[in-house]
């Protein structure tokens, strides 16, 4: 009988709902870790330094109307 309770308490995968919890919290903690970890080493470096500029770097913004049979619109593009 227990069996067969444990089985009905799984989705159609076959996890229980205990594991995608798990699963769930295991991404949350990875991600904050990850994201502390980064910030650890940013902190960690003073000063800048450039590696790669292009020459003549400059940030456009474009619009342009866009027309077809199945209607009309704009394109948006912002390069950088």
């Amino acid at each position: 009988m227990e069996h067969a309770k444990r089985v009905n308490d799984r989705d159609s995968e076959g996890c229980s709902d205990d594991a995608n919890s798990a699963a769930v919290v295991g991404l949350v903690v990875g991600a904050g870790v990850g994201a502390l970890i980064g910030a650890g080493i940013d902190h960690a470096i003073h000063g800048r330094r450039v590696l790669y500029r292009a020459a003549g770097s400059r940030t456009a913004f474009s619009v342009v109307p866009v027309v077809n049979l199945r209607g009309a619109g704009l394109r948006l593009a912002l390069q950088w």
